[in-house]
């Protein structure tokens, strides 16, 4: 198997197959996966029914949720009452690592409520090395691997700026967005990652959206971001 190759940095590390009668030593079990999503998502139950049905282990963080607003099945379901967006899943897992771990294990790949995924993006799972590793060169969205060890290392400064509970007004939601915008991958810097799984994405408008779709062929993930061509408005949607 091939590493791929982000156009600058590290090789994102993917496991090799023995070589010259080599043994390859015993691969680790596929990466878990850490979901952040907030109460209203209309997305997030596909994609974890996507990803749950595959074994995949899912850990879902619901940003600015009572205990027990919603659940999903065959996967592990955290409420918090804070809503840092891209963050909120990263705060809970550095808040309770050994819950985190139960969960997802020792490491996961981190994603959004905002993307669609295709089962290239569950092969990559089983092939990919339990490591600091992000999706792309920097900025990554947060997206990517990270080991439990390495939030709670470096996630203080991330968590102690979590917003207040259970925001609701529009302008509280839109100044939380440009925090979270702020400090992208900041644990990703923090830990002095230079490793990136992918090459930049494909970018698209699609016909009608107010997002753009980033697609990811080597990782089957297409993220949908906001279209500042089109609005300076952070929306919920993922249209």
């Amino acid at each position: 198997m091939d590493a791929t190759i982000a156009s600058e940095g590290a090789p994102a590390p993917l496991l090799r197959a023995a070589r010259n009668g080599v043994q390859a030593r015993t691969p680790p079990a596929p990466l878990g996966v850490v979901l952040t999503t907030h109460a209203q998502s209309q997305n997030a139950a596909a994609i974890v029914r996507f990803l749950t049905v595959r074994a995949v282990r899912v850990l879902v963080v619901v940003a600015g949720a009572a205990s027990n607003s919603s659940m999903f099945d065959g996967a592990t379901t955290w409420h918090v009452p804070y809503n840092n967006f891209d963050s909120t899943g990263l705060m809970a897992v550095y808040e309770s690592p050994g819950e985190a771990r139960k969960a997802v294990g020792e490491a996961f790949f981190y994603l959004h409520d905002t993307v669609h995924l295709n089962d290239t993006f569950v092969r990559r799972l089983s092939r990919t090395e339990p490591s600091m590793c992000a999706l792309r060169r920097y900025p990554s969205m947060n997206m990517g691997v990270y080991t439990v060890d390495s939030v709670h290392r470096h996630g203080e400064k991330l968590y102690t700026a979590r917003s207040p509970p259970f925001p609701s007004s529009p302008a509280d939601l839109q100044r939380l967005k440009g925090q979270a915008v702020r400090q992208e991958d900041a644990i990703f810097r923090a830990a002095r990652c230079t490793c990136f799984l992918s090459p930049p994405p494909v970018v698209t408008y699609p016909r009608g959206s107010s997002r753009r779709r980033d697609h990811f062929a080597e990782w089957g993930i297409d993220k949908m971001k906001a279209n500042w061509k089109k609005s300076r408005v952070w929306t919920l949607s993922t249209e």
